[in-house]
């Protein structure tokens, strides 16, 4: 994904869904709670400039790419600083397998390095090199949304794909198919990647130049897909609760879409505290068992936690 420092603001419609009922609920959730804010502008530990993913690793530690400073920041899930490394780039998402491992996408759309959790670089697929999202399993398979450019000479180049490919722990592609459903690989783009409470992914992606949601079995088979017009990629990611509902941070609205699992919106929001300004522009997002909801706020250089509304 590019970084949110080359592009402007965009304005927002209302979302609406596409090959899908609307979600049987009798009333809205409310808003979920603002609990505590980490961080603010600087390369100190603890202190960011610019990030923009985040994730929870089995450790129970979140994981940020602190993107202008270069690096990985690993933190408790209350704000304490815990390690750091340095990467080679902008850090964009950020993925933990199941072993701990980290996989950090750059916004080149390079192939995701692929450290130990101390920040050891250690091998990677090279397959797909040019990459739109991706996720791992609960078995360490890792799943890429991207093409592979191959160049046999400086005046011919090949691109395979966009396509879903699969890989197992060891790194071996397993299979790789087109969007969900579909053998037909051009004219859509791929983004960052989640699972569902059912155990499919999902992706937030793009096709015939609108934003939508994609659901699919790991094996590729299409489940559900709905639009959300005039939402850019760019920087968005998508999280899954703890009730089945999907998060959305959409940076250039300032806002979290909260959404049922077949596509209604349900509500949005940004507000933090009283005593502190609202979110400005929401990257990176994840949720944890508890139900507490992290959102990176990119252009205020800081993480803020939510309480999941019941």
């Amino acid at each position: 994904m590019t970084s949110l420092r080359y592009f402007l603001a965009l304005s927002f419609l209302s979302a609406t869904t596409w090959g899908c009922a609307d979600d049987s609920m009798p009333e809205l959730p409310p808003i979920p709670h603002h609990i505590a804010t980490f961080g603010s502008w600087g390369n100190d530990p603890g202190e960011f400039e610019y990030p923009e993913g985040i994730a929870l690793g089995p450790d129970s530690l979140l994981y940020i790419t602190d993107s202008v400073n270069h690096r990985i920041q690993v933190i408790t899930r209350e704000g304490t600083f815990v390690r750091q490394w340095p990467v080679g780039g902008f850090g964009s998402t950020i993925r933990v397998a199941p072993d701990s491992s980290v996989w950090v996408a750059m916004d080149s759309r390079e192939n995701p390095l692929h450290y130990t959790k101390e920040g050891k670089l250690i091998e990677t697929q090279d397959h797909v090199n040019r990459v739109y999202g991706y996720e791992l399993d609960s078995s360490g398979n890792l799943y890429v949304c991207g093409s592979r450019v191959h160049r046999p000479d400086p005046y011919h180049t090949f691109v395979e794909g966009p396509y879903f490919w699969k890989f197992n722990h060891e790194l071996q592609l397993v299979k790789k198919w087109g969007y969900p459903g579909q053998s037909d690989t051009t004219g859509w783009l791929g983004g960052p990647m989640t699972w569902t409470l059912h155990g499919n992914l999902l992706m937030l992606g793009q096709i015939d130049s609108s934003t939508a949601v994609f659901e699919f079995t790991p094996d590729g088979t299409a489940v559900s897909s709905w639009k959300i017009p005039n939402v850019t990629l760019t920087s968005s990611d998508i999280a899954c609760d703890r009730n089945g509902r999907i998060l959305i941070s959409s940076p250039y609205q300032g806002l979290v879409y909260v959404f049922g699992s077949r596509g209604r919106l349900l509500l949005s929001f940004n507000d933090v505290s009283s005593r502190e300004e609202p979110l400005k522009m929401p990257t990176g997002i994840t949720v944890d068992m508890s139900g507490f909801i992290y959102v990176v706020d990119f252009a205020r250089f800081r993480i803020v936690k939510y309480e999941e509304a019941p």
